[in-house]
């Protein structure tokens, strides 16, 4: 008995493993209403075959009324500099990006944006992969938040073989970055926050915070050096 419930459970964790061995990560985003959004999407891990390709299905909001997501950069270092292709293939060109083909924006609000190169991404890799952007209408209510689904990614490799990641969400908050508190405008009030913050004296759902307005410096979390940053920038002494 006891080597039978061995075995299933051996048999359950390898189809877990196998089931999530790549894992696609998206942080929050701001945008400002009326101006160009971007995210970036990650791979964790990956399996034991090298992936040459990947096709996002990007869902944004249908009420929103975003029409373009038709600019993209490749960022894994491997795919860059290959050829790009417009979504009518009138056009390819050299860019900093990989072969593809550019993704619109359907009237259900998918975008459906496939890469591929001869160069595959490394066994078990944690990478950024490709930045995404579009537009968000200057229509959208200042201060909302929308969630903004990528659905079955594939990977594919050695031409006949894929894998497809489980779906992943993010937030889109309508704001400016740096606008910690949502009310319009980059003040002193948005640095002492993000201090209060990082001193834990206000939490991810604490009211009027809006997280993705933080990360001023782009590195990743938020820090007090975010907090001095968008300091400087009332001070006029950056900008962004």
């Amino acid at each position: 008995m006891t080597k039978r419930i061995l075995l299933i459970c051996a048999f359950v964790l390898a189809l877990g493993v196998q089931a999530k061995a790549q894992t696609i990560a998206v942080d929050d985003i701001c945008v400002e209403p009326g101006k160009t959004g971007e995210f970036t999407v990650c791979l964790s891990g990956g399996q034991t075959n090298k992936y040459t390709s990947m096709t996002l299905n990007v869902q944004f909001p249908k009420e929103v009324g975003i029409t373009t997501a038709d600019n993209f950069e490749i960022i894994y270092p491997a795919w860059k500099n290959s050829l790009v292709a417009e979504a009518d293939m009138t056009k390819i060109s050299l860019q900093s990006g990989t072969l593809g083909v550019v993704g619109a924006v359907d009237e259900n609000g998918l975008a459906v944006i496939p890469f591929a190169s001869s160069e595959p991404i490394n066994q078990g890799a944690n990478e950024k992969l490709v930045k995404v952007r579009f537009n968000l209408p200057e229509s959208v209510v200042y201060g909302t938040t929308y969630n903004v689904t990528l659905k079955g990614t594939e990977f594919g490799y050695e031409q006949t073989g894929s894998d497809i990641a489980n779906d992943v969400t993010f937030k889109v908050v309508a704001v400016k970055l740096g606008d910690v508190n949502g009310v319009g405008g980059i003040t002193a009030a948005d640095a002492s926050m993000v201090s209060k913050y990082v001193a834990k004296m206000v939490s991810d759902d604490s009211p009027n915070f809006f997280k993705a307005a933080a990360d001023v410096n782009g590195v990743g979390g938020i820090t007090a050096a975010d907090a001095s940053m968008i300091s400087k920038y009332v001070a006029n002494m950056v900008t962004w």
